[in-house]
């Protein structure tokens, strides 16, 4: 007998000193009672040790050797060199893995990044669009404390007569102190009530001047909100473009106003979150408009 080997009496198999002859005589013992199958199965559900120990099997001799025969040369190294792979394989896929993380960690990293970015981008923007607002308060401030009754700006007010004179309470409102910058001439109408006209600014292309315009007014201009407030269509009721202009830019107002009250942004933050929103669809404020009207 073998001194390196012992017999167990118990199942008929050999149990080798070697680990690598102990796992080769338990395989094999499973086959022979039949276990094949189930080591199998076994096999099929790890997809990780499941091809390895595939491979190994592939490595043993296909059929038992009687006693006393030669083995192979050329089958031995056969089975030698499939095993060899195997172990070779092995550091070779963890440096895929490891390539792989890597890979994915420098995607994850840029993301982060880019997203840094676009919240910087964002918040000078909001930050900008804060100092042109409290710029637009205090010039608005300014107007209205400092100066007398001289024509307005794009205002146009025609009063009863010529040399009617504005009263104390005439005074006091915001959009006819706006009357002192017209560079217009004044009409005269024989109607009691004040006529008041305005032409919306059509150079602004973003969503945060179309809010500005309608809260606090733009480039000496008055506020829209006041304008509406005070006199309601009469400002724009002798002029269809005009009407038809400030309906339009109102879906842009109604926007904001929406975002606002569904998700608890400031008016400012809302409008430009919406100038965001453009500039990602590359929109114009027209076309963004009309995409908003379409959905509404």
């Amino acid at each position: 007998m073998n001194p390196q080997r012992q017999k167990n009496t118990d199942n008929g198999t050999f149990l080798p000193s070697n680990q690598q002859e102990l796992t080769k005589s338990y395989i094999k013992a499973c086959m022979d009672f039949g276990a094949n199958q189930v080591l199998q199965g076994l096999l099929r559900q790890d997809p990780v040790v499941g091809p390895l120990v595939s491979a190994f099997l592939e490595t043993l001799p296909s059929k038992k050797r009687k006693r006393g025969e030669g083995s192979s040369t050329d089958e031995e190294n056969t089975h030698h060199l499939k095993a060899q792979r195997q172990i070779t394989a092995i550091p070779e896929v963890m440096d895929l893995i490891k390539t792989e993380f890597e890979d994915l960690y420098a995607k994850v990293e840029k993301i982060r990044a880019d997203m840094n970015a676009g919240y910087e981008a964002q918040s000078k923007a909001l930050r900008d669009f804060r100092n042109d607002l409290a710029s637009g308060f205090m010039f608005t401030a300014q107007r209205l404390g400092g100066h007398g009754a001289t024509p307005v700006a794009p205002v146009v007010v025609a009063a009863a007569t010529a040399t009617a004179t504005p009263s104390a309470a005439t005074a006091e409102t915001p959009c006819r102190r706006r009357r002192q910058y017209n560079k217009q001439p004044t009409n005269t109408t024989t109607s009691d009530d004040k006529e008041v006209i305005y032409r919306m600014n059509r150079n602004l292309i973003t969503v945060p001047e179309i809010w500005r315009e309608y809260i606090v007014g733009i480039n000496g201009g008055p506020s829209l909100q006041l304008l509406e407030a005070e006199h309601g269509k009469a400002w724009r009721k002798d002029d269809p473009k005009e009407e038809r202009y400030f309906i339009r830019r109102m879906t842009l107002i109604r926007e904001i106003k929406r975002l606002v009250s569904q998700h608890e942004f400031s008016c400012e933050e809302a409008a430009v979150e919406l100038e965001e929103r453009r500039m990602q669809l590359h929109f114009s404020l027209d076309k963004l408009r009309r995409y908003l009207d379409s959905y509404s």
